[in-house]
């Protein structure tokens, strides 16, 4: 027998944390198990299989078996760390990071602040000088006598 023991904090070989909620023999299979309620739904049944109730859970796909080989117990200053990183609500926003292989980040190409937002332009693009409105009056008056 290991030295694992029920009510303990582990992690499986698979990367996933729970709780250890049963160890012994099963009548699915041979051997030593152990049950581990999970903190996430990621698990392949609800502390039932075959019909025979092992544990209790959250509920479905919160339960797995596995060997105790598998297991590895997390420390309390790992775990308070763990608790304290998923429930913080102000975590870091990832830094975003370009594609692999891509040393430098993507830059829009500029052509001398020609142009607008949203309008893309190209060596072939023919730019026409943009129509100045009046700022008089006047020159109200004169640009309707030319329409």
């Amino acid at each position: 027998m290991s030295n694992l023991s029920v009510g303990q904090y582990v992690q499986i070989g698979d990367g996933q944390f729970g709780t250890i909620a049963f160890i012994g023999a099963t009548s699915f299979s041979t051997g030593e198990w152990v049950g581990i309620a999970l903190e996430h739904p990621t698990g392949k049944n609800d502390g039932t299989v075959q019909g025979v109730h092992y544990f209790d859970c959250k509920g479905e796909k919160y339960g797995s078996f596995v060997r105790p080989t598998t297991v590895r117990l997390v420390e309390e200053e790992e775990e308070e760390q763990r608790v304290e990183e998923s429930s913080s609500p102000l975590r870091k926003a990832p830094t975003p990071q370009p594609p692999a292989g891509l040393k430098t980040p993507l830059k829009r190409p500029s052509i001398g602040g020609i142009g607008t937002p949203g309008r893309r332009i190209s060596a072939n693009t023919v730019l026409s000088p943009t129509p100045r409105m009046p700022s008089t009056s006047a020159g109200v008056a004169r640009l309707m006598m030319t329409v």
